[in-house]
């Protein structure tokens, strides 16, 4: 019968067996009296039968000398149903053992022959009275443990195994294989104690050549040689002999393969007889990862954005997992800064680089059984340039679609005057900034600062700030922009930055999806910080459980130090939520500075104010002045009436740079009126403006001619009364003397008013406008379509303007009035002041009044045409100070020439005289013809125009004929028609004869009571005149000759040649025969012309 490897069969009948192997041992019970199984004994050896003894009998093959080696061990006296256990060994040439109850009780030497191999019988036991019962064969030497376990398992027979007779056939065991005997239970020596600590051991080695060891002791303190085996085939690895006990025992094991598994065992004798097998245990050889490669940036790389992110590949033979360390630096080709430690990705933000800068870096590759592979060193070099930009937190509301604004930073402009910035987003993340998808439009920006974008979309994007320079593109790094996003947060202003401290103020704009409150602070720090965790102060959070905005004021800041700060949400439900971050803004807490004193106060000091009805219809005038605070704070602005410090109003909330303006009711026309304001920063400091005394005006309503009214000038032209310029020469008429004169322009005024349109816009006044007319009953004089208006203005007797009145033209002829009309609309109005006694000049040709210099009211619409002193024509709109205009003068009947004092042109409604022939404002006084007789000024509203043209103004009507240009009455006026909106409109104020041709009809110019005053002083002071011989031989050339003027002359003649008369009202020098160089000097007053020569 053959034994197979590890397996036992059992003997139950006598008989021969062929178990063919070297190495034999038996085991199992047996009893003297009770026979369980076959005829099988172990006999006892001689005759003393009240003995048991065992006796062990191998028969050897007949080769080896044949013959047999039989060995006895007497256990004595028998014992009733007492079974032992009893197992036999026998290896060749070694020992022979017989182990009674687990302890070796026979030890004796064994022949250099092996177990009869033949069908011969195999005697365990002979001529013994007990029998044996259920015998187990082994084909090896049994182990300590084995036998140990054997003999105390309490199921002894049933805890093995138990096979039958064939399932061991087949198994042949070569006889030369080699068994290590086990000692057990001698009295003078112990087996070896089990060996532990192996290693390795259900373990991953990173090394082919492993080096086994393991911990061994003997009880008896024996030296110990260890023998190592590779389990898959039991072949001998190595020995270490000669081991302490108490040691550990090694041997090499070369050779081995990555990623294969290994399994081993040891066994331990200590050299007197005792032996102990170990279990097995086993190992594998790991594989380390692969080197890291394909590197982004590429090795060598250059020009390389300054938010550039470190990429590379990474595997691994066994698909352990891996983590990386990452060691990166600056100009250093050996980089041993290890920036990364264990992380798992294989991404690494090294955060701003610096420009034209290379870097260094290397990637170390770790799996899960300590194998370690490092990359090779790779280098790339940042862009040569500063620009630097950073991409800030989103702002991210609504849902499905959400609108996400995208904030940008832009830090550095490099060297750029100008930068385009934009974004770029996409759906994946990590992507290269050159296959981003989707890109916003650019954005130029000539300084540095914050920029956004914002688009509504459904979908989940990263996205980055860009910025190029035209020659370098640079790039914030990635942020997210959620579907699901987070509590939402905005930095809004600071405020109250005053003694070292400021109020931060934030906006939370969006909840947490979790519904919960969320907590709200502020950073701050004196530099810019591109994250959060950066800035070096914090406030204590907040709870909010609403969206809305929310402040914290801070202390201990520095004054005139410029600080950074952002508001911050933070939302549980999204862990490092992109929209927890506002934008970083600016603030510079300071010591108060009370404000810097107010200025340009409008109506200007000294000057006209004008005045406009308010809401409820009472005259009044706006008041403004300018106003800053050198810390930049809004001011309250009271207003005050100087006269009795009492308050005209408060603007309130005036922000720094800005104009404060407050409406002053109830004021009347040629009044002063003087008035201060204080402004008031909240914090302490006030100022008052003017530091002292006060600013006044003189108040003034009017303005009269709308734009395109034509005022003839005193060559004979015509010009728009928009475009009359101080000093322009117009033609006046002197109503008194009956005579056409030429006066100067000296002031201009410009208002948005109404006009009415006489005669359907042959001329368009306004209401108080006074007009020379003759009326239907004889009366000549002035007149307006609102003469108490007019008196009030023009200082002059006026009558009603009407229809049937005549108007009086340039060229003397009377002009029926036949409508005049309101018009709806209020237009830009000018008039202007003259030079001159006579305050007429002719405005479309039509004899108007003038205004009293500085209390302007402007009469006529731009396209008024005056006549010039030349005769000429000029639109009233582009007649300027100093013009020469074509004036009447009235007392002696004769052509007189104004200069332009003055102009205005606000906006007025106005009225169309015989459907547009003239176009005037209601007060502007006319020289009319009635259909009566009488003769003089007249406009639509003669009581407003007596009150500014300082004349006695008729009404003026339909059928007064006007005083023209020509010299003669117009044709009587068929229709007056307001024209109800508001255009510019003109007057012009003259020096001289203070009336002017505008449209061809004799007007009154502005009066003025400061012209006057300034022409008395003409005669009032001594003056200088410097008189230029030029051609004459018998004088030297430039001889200068000073006079003294007295106050009562008028005319100064002196003489070279000849006699040489000034006139001091005109502007002619009258030289029969020289041509004279004039330099003048008005004492006191600063003025002087230069240069001026004339031949008469």
């Amino acid at each position: 019968m053959k034994v197979g490897t590890n397996y036992s069969y059992r003997y139950y009948y006598y008989g021969n067996a062929d178990v063919a192997i070297d190495y034999f041992n038996i085991d199992r019970y047996h009893q003297k009296v009770i026979q369980k199984g076959a005829d099988w004994r172990i006999y006892s050896y001689g005759s003393a039968n009240g003995n048991m003894i065992i006796n062990w009998l191998i028969w050897h093959p007949s080769d080896e000398g044949g013959g047999y080696t039989s060995k006895s061990y007497n256990l004595g006296q028998n014992q009733y149903r007492k079974w032992h256990y009893i197992v036999c060994t026998y290896e060749k040439n070694n020992r022979m053992k017989l182990y009674i109850d687990g302890e070796l009780k026979g030890n004796w030497s064994a022949p250099n022959k092996g177990i009869h191999q033949s069908n011969s019988d195999v005697y365990l036991g002979h001529h013994n009275k007990i029998k044996i019962d259920e015998l187990r064969c082994w084909n090896r030497i049994l182990t300590e443990e084995e036998i140990e376990a054997f003999y105390t398992d309490n199921n002894r027979l049933y805890s093995f195994h138990n096979y039958t007779i064939s399932s061991c056939m087949g198994n042949y065991v070569d006889s030369s294989g080699y068994v290590l005997v086990q000692v057990v239970g001698g009295k003078t020596n112990t087996a070896p104690n089990t060996p532990s600590n192996p290693s390795p051991s259900s373990s991953t080695v990173n090394v082919v050549d492993v080096s086994l060891s393991v911990d061994v002791s003997d009880p008896d303190g024996d030296s110990l040689d260890v023998s190592f085996y590779d389990a898959s085939d039991d072949s001998l690895i190595g020995t270490d002999s000669g081991v302490v006990s108490g040691g550990s025992a090694s041997v090499s094991w070369n050779g081995l393969s990555e990623g294969s598994d290994y399994s081993w065992y040891v066994v331990v004798d200590d050299g007197n007889g005792g032996s102990r097998q170990s279990s097995t245990w086993f190992f594998s050889v790991n594989a380390p990862p692969d080197a890291p490669s394909d590197p982004t940036p590429a090795n060598d790389a250059a020009d390389q954005d300054l938010f550039v992110d470190l990429s590379w590949s990474a595997g691994d033979p066994d698909s352990d997992p891996l983590t990386f360390d990452v060691y990166f630096e600056a100009g250093d080709s050996s980089p041993d800064v290890k920036v990364s430690d264990g992380q798992t990705g294989t991404t690494y933000d090294p955060g701003s680089l610096s420009t034209g800068t290379t870097y260094y870096w290397k990637v170390v590759a770790y799996d899960s059984h300590a194998g370690v592979t490092s990359g090779p060193v790779w280098h790339f070099t940042t862009m040569d340039t500063s620009l630097t930009v950073y991409t800030e937190d989103p702002d991210v509301t609504g849902f499905n679609p959400y609108t996400a604004t995208l904030y940008g930073h832009l830090a550095d402009m490099g060297s750029a005057s100008s930068v385009d910035v934009w974004f770029i987003y996409d759906e994946t993340s990590g992507k290269d900034p050159s296959n981003f998808n989707h890109s916003t439009p650019h954005q130029s920006m000539s300084s540095t600062g914050n920029f956004e974008y914002s688009f509504s979309s459904s979908e989940f994007y990263v996205f980055r700030a860009a910025a190029s320079d035209g020659i370098h593109t640079v790039y914030g790094e990635e942020k997210y922009v959620f579907r699901h996003f987070g509590a939402c947060v905005d930095t809004l202003d600071a405020t109250n930055l005053l003694l070292g401290g400021a109020t931060l103020n934030g906006d939370l704009k969006q909840l947490s999806h979790g519904g919960s409150g969320v907590d709200v602070w502020f950073v701050y720090d004196t530099s810019y910080h591109y994250d959060v965790s950066d800035y070096s102060f914090s406030t204590s959070p907040i709870t909010k459980t609403s969206t809305g905005t929310f402040s914290e004021t801070i202390s201990g800041l520095t004054n005139g130090v410029e600080y950074h700060f952002r508001a911050v949400a933070d939302d549980p439900f999204v862990p490092g939520n992109p929209n927890g971050w506002g934008l970083d803004l600016t603030f510079t807490p300071t010591e108060n500075n009370p404000p810097n004193t107010p200025s340009n106060p409008f109506p200007p000091d000294q000057e006209a104010g004008y005045l406009l009805a308010d809401e409820s219809g009472i005259l009044g005038t706006t008041l403004q002045v300018d106003v800053s605070d050198p810390d930049g704070n809004p001011m309250a602005v009271t207003f005050h009436d100087a006269s009795d410090d009492s308050e005209i109003g408060t603007d309130t909330d005036v922000p720094s740079g800005g104009t404060a303006s407050v409406f002053w009711s109830g004021l009347s026309a040629l009044n002063t009126y003087s008035w201060y304001v204080i402004a008031d920063d909240g914090n302490g400091g006030q100022t008052r403006g003017p530091t002292t005394g006060s600013w006044s005006f003189r108040a003034s309503s009017f303005c009269c001619l709308p734009a395109g009214t034509k005022i003839t000038m005193a060559d004979g032209t015509y010009k728009n009364i928009e475009n009359v310029v101080v000093g322009d020469k117009v033609l006046s008429f002197d109503t008194n003397k009956k005579s056409f004169i030429r006066t100067t322009v000296q002031d201009l005024i410009l208002k948005m008013r109404n006009v009415y349109d006489i005669n359907d816009g042959l001329i368009s006044p306004t209401d108080d406008h006074p007009f020379y007319v003759k009326k239907g009953d004889g009366r000549v004089g002035w007149a307006a379509i609102n003469p108490e208006k007019s008196k009030n203005i023009y200082d002059k007797d006026v009558m009603q303007l009407e229809v049937g009145d005549q108007l009086f033209t340039q060229d003397s002829r009377w002009i029926t009035v036949y409508s005049i009309e309101r018009r709806s609309d209020i237009i830009q109005t000018y008039t202007f002041a003259v030079d001159s006694d006579v305050h007429d000049y002719f405005a479309n040709g039509f004899l108007v009044s003038n205004i009293r210099c500085f209390d302007q009211n402007p009469c006529f619409p731009a396209g008024t045409m005056v006549t010039m002193a030349d005769e000429t024509t000029k639109p009233i709109e582009e007649i300027t100070i100093g013009d020469k205009v074509l004036s009447y003068n009235l007392e002696i009947n004769t052509y007189a020439t104004s200069t332009v004092l003055s102009k205005e042109s606000p906006f007025n409604v106005y009225y169309n005289i015989d459907n547009g022939l003239l176009k005037v404002t209601d007060n502007h006084p006319f020289y009319v013809k009635k259909g009566d007789g009488r003769v003089g000024w007249a406009a639509i509203n003669p009581e407003k125009s007596k009150n500014i043209y300082d004349k006695d103004v008729m009404q003026l009507e339909v059928g007064d004929r006007f005083a023209t240009v020509a010299g003669v009455w117009s044709e009587p006026i068929y229709s007056i028609t307001l024209v109800d909106t508001l255009v510019q409109t003109y007057s012009l104020g003259l020096k001289g004869i203070n009336n002017f041709f505008a449209d061809g009809v004799l007007v009154a110019g502005i009066p003025s009571s400061s012209a006057i005053s300034h022409s008395n002083t003409l005669y009032e002071n001594y003056m200088s005149i410097t008189v230029r011989e030029i051609f004459e031989d018998n004088v030297a050339p430039n001889t200068i000759i000073n006079k003294t003027v007295p106050s009562d002359v008028k005319n100064v003649g002196s003489t070279l040649s000849s006699d040489v008369t000034f006139n001091w009202y005109g502007v002619d020098t009258i030289c029969p025969e020289d041509s004279l160089e004039f330099n003048w000097v008005l004492d006191g007053f600063d003025d002087e012309w230069n240069g001026w020569s004339s031949t008469t």
